[in-house]
C-alpha cells in the first residue's frame, strides 16, 4: 500500500477573486492620479508637509477600497496534515491475496507504520475499521498506536457510508484533512451517496486504495424464503435459494435450524436427520425443506446454512464461508376463532353449529352469541378471523347501523371473513338494503322490478294468385306458395300470447283469412 501521508506547504498569500493583479494596478494608478490632482489643487492653502500627508492618507484609503472591490482575501495554507485511514475488515476482504499468505490485517498495519516513519513529524494519522458498522482503532495523532484497539466480533455486511461519516468526525484542529479508503468497494448497506456528498461539502478529499481479488469458485445462500404467516398446526415449506459460481458441481449438505434447534429434514427416516445432502450446479439452485406443524404461536426464526464438503481440510468449490447462511421469519398465529351470531328461533341454529364442528371448525360456546351481544368496537372484532350472521336483521332485534358499519370496515379494511346465512329475518327481508354492510356483500338486495313489454301486432299479407303455384327454382324443389307459408309460420312462432295477429290473402281482390285479434297460438294452423 503506498504512503498515505504527504507534506503540504505552509504559506500566507493574497488572492484577488474578481480582478487580475494587472487590472487592479491599472485601476489604482488611474484613481491615484485623479486623487493627487484633486488634492494638489484643492489643498494649496496648506503647507507642503500637511498637503502631502492628506494626499498620502487618501491614497492609502483608495488602495484599500480598490483591493476590496477586486475581492482581495488572505489565504493561509497550513503545513500540518491529518489523515484518517478507513480500513475494510469485512468478510469479503478475506479473499484478497497477500505476500506469503500473511493476514491482511498484518499487511495493512505494516503499511501504515511505514507511512508514519516517512511522514513529517507534525502530521497526524488515525485509523477507522469497518464492516457492517464502523469503529475507531486509533485517533489522529503523530504516533500511530494500534496495540490498544478493541477486540470485536465480526459482523456480516459492509457499510462504507458509516466509515466515511465516522472518519470525518475524527478530524480535529485546523490542519488539512484527507480520508484514505482501503476497501474492495462491495458496500451492502448504508447511504454511500449521502456520505460522499457530506465529504465534498466539507472539502475533504478521499483517496482510494482498492483491494483486488478474483473469486472463481463460490457458494452463497442468497435467501431463505418462507411464508409471512401460518396458522398453528399447519405445516409449510421453506425454499433455500443457493447460488454456485463455479463451473463444476459442488457437493455438500443443507442444515436448517428452527429457533436455534435443528429440523428433521427427512421425517420418513427414523431419528433426527439434520442434514439434507445436495449437489449444486452453476447458477441458482432451490432446495426445499418441509417444516413440521408448530404447536406454539408467535414469531418463528429459521436459519439455513449450506456446508460444502472438504478435501484435505479445505472446502471444495467455495471461497467465502461467511455468505453461506440466510435467515427467515414466519409468524405463527394461534387457533382461529369464529364469531357465530345466531338469531334462528327454537334452536334451529344449532344444526349449522353442529355441522361446522363435525368438519373440524371449532366454535367455542362463548363465541356463539345472540345479536344483542354483538361487539360494538373494532378491537373486539379483530379477535376473530370470521363472523357468521345467521338470520340476523338490521335494527331492533338485530344489529344496529353503527355495528353494521363496524362489520363492513372489519371485512373491507382488515380482511376479516363474513358469512351470511339466509332466513326470514336476513338479507333483504331483514332490511339490509342501502346499508354499508350491503356494499361488501356479493349480492344485490334490491328486488328487481318486473319488466312489462307492450303488445305487438302482426298482419301477414300473402299472395294467393296463380303465379304463386310456380317453383322458386329451376329444379322445382318447392313452389312459391309453400315457401310463403313456411315464412309466415316462422314469423308467428316469435309472437307472444298477448300480441295481435291478422292474415290477408289476395289475388285480384284481398280477403281476410284471419281477422286481426289476440294471438291464441292457432295462427300458424290457420295459415
Amino acid at each position: 500500500m503506498p504512503s498515505v501521508l504527504a507534506a503540504w506547504p505552509m504559506e500566507l498569500s493574497l488572492h484577488l477573486r474578481y480582478l487580475t493583479p494587472l487590472a487592479t494596478a491599472g485601476w489604482f494608478a488611474v484613481l491615484a492620479a485623479v486623487t493627487i490632482l484633486i488634492g494638489w489643487t484643492s489643498l494649496k492653502w496648506l503647507g507642503p508637509a500637511r498637503q502631502w500627508s492628506i494626499i498620502g492618507f487618501r491614497l492609502v484609503l483608495l488602495y484599500c477600497l480598490v483591493l476590496i472591490l477586486a475581492g482581495a482575501e488572505a489565504v493561509r495554507t497550513s503545513r500540518d496534515l491529518e489523515v484518517v485511514v478507513l480500513r475494510d475488515v469485512s468478510a469479503s476482504t478475506e479473499a484478497v491475496p497477500t505476500p506469503a499468505k500473511e493476514p491482511l490485517e498484518t499487511v495493512t498495519d505494516n503499511a501504515l507504520r511505514q507511512s508514519v516513519r516517512t511522514k513529517p513529524a507534525a502530521d497526524r494519522l488515525g485509523v477507522v475499521g469497518f464492516d457492517a458498522s464502523a469503529w475507531v482503532d486509533s485517533l489522529p495523532q503523530p504516533v500511530l498506536r494500534l496495540d490498544a484497539r478493541s477486540v470485536r466480533n465480526p459482523e456480516s455486511g459492509t457499510d462504507l457510508a458509516a466509515a466515511i461519516r465516522l472518519g470525518m468526525v475524527c478530524f480535529r484542529g485546523d490542519a488539512m484533512k484527507k480520508l484514505v479508503l482501503v476497501s474492495d468497494g462491495n458496500a451492502t448497506q448504508g447511504n454511500l451517496d449521502a456520505a460522499l456528498s457530506a465529504a465534498v461539502g466539507a472539502k475533504v478529499p478521499i483517496d482510494v486504495v482498492p483491494m483486488r481479488y478474483t473469486i472463481r469458485d463460490e457458494v452463497m445462500v442468497d435467501r431463505l424464503v418462507g411464508p409471512v404467516w401460518r396458522r398453528q398446526g399447519e405445516p409449510f415449506r421453506l425454499d433455500a435459494i443457493v447460488r454456485s459460481a463455479g463451473a463444476r458441481p459442488v457437493s455438500g449438505h443443507l442444515e436448517v435450524t428452527h429457533q436455534g434447534l435443528p429440523i428433521d429434514l427427512d421425517p420418513a427416516t427414523p431419528g433426527l436427520q439434520a442434514e439434507l445432502p445436495a449437489t449444486l450446479h452453476q447458477g441458482t439452485n432451490v432446495l426445499h425443506v418441509t417444516v413440521p406443524p408448530s404447536t406454539t404461536d408467535g414469531v418463528h426464526r429459521f436459519k439455513a446454512t449450506f456446508v460444502v464438503d472438504r478435501k484435505d481440510g479445505q472446502p471444495v468449490g467455495d471461497t467465502l464461508p461467511g455468505n453461506n447462511s440466510s435467515e427467515s421469519f414466519t409468524f405463527v398465529r394461534g387457533k382461529g376463532r369464529i364469531l357465530y351470531v345466531d338469531n334462528y328461533p327454537g334452536g334451529e341454529g344449532q344444526e349449522l353449529l353442529a355441522a361446522l364442528r363435525q368438519d373440524g371448525v371449532g366454535i367455542d360456546d362463548a363465541d356463539h352469541i345472540t345479536p344483542d351481544r354483538f361487539p360494538s368496537q373494532m378491537i373486539d372484532l379483530q379477535s376473530y378471523d370470521a363472523v357468521i350472521l345467521a338470520n340476523v336483521p338490521r335494527g331492533p332485534g338485530g344489529i344496529s347501523d353503527e355495528q353494521g358499519q363496524l362489520l363492513a370496515s372489519y371485512v373491507k379494511d382488515t380482511g376479516g371473513g363474513l358469512l351470511i346465512v339466509g332466513g326470514p329475518d336476513a338479507l333483504g327481508a331483514g332490511g339490509w338494503q342501502g346499508s354499508e354492510l350491503e356494499k361488501v356483500m356479493p349480492v344485490n338486495l334490491e328486488i328487481p322490478a318486473e319488466r312489462a313489454l307492450p303488445s305487438g301486432a302482426l298482419v301477414l299479407v300473402i299472395d294467393h294468385s296463380g303465379s304463386m303455384r310456380g317453383s322458386i327454382d329451376a329444379q322445382g324443389s318447392q313452389n312459391k306458395m309453400d315457401a310463403a307459408k313456411q315464412s309466415a309460420i316462422l314469423a308467428i312462432k316469435t309472437m307472444l300470447p298477448g300480441d295481435f295477429l291478422g292474415v290477408i290473402q289476395f289475388d285480384s281482390e284481398p280477403e281476410w283469412v284471419l281477422n286481426l285479434g289476440p294471438n291464441h297460438g292457432n295462427g300458424a294452423e290457420r295459415v
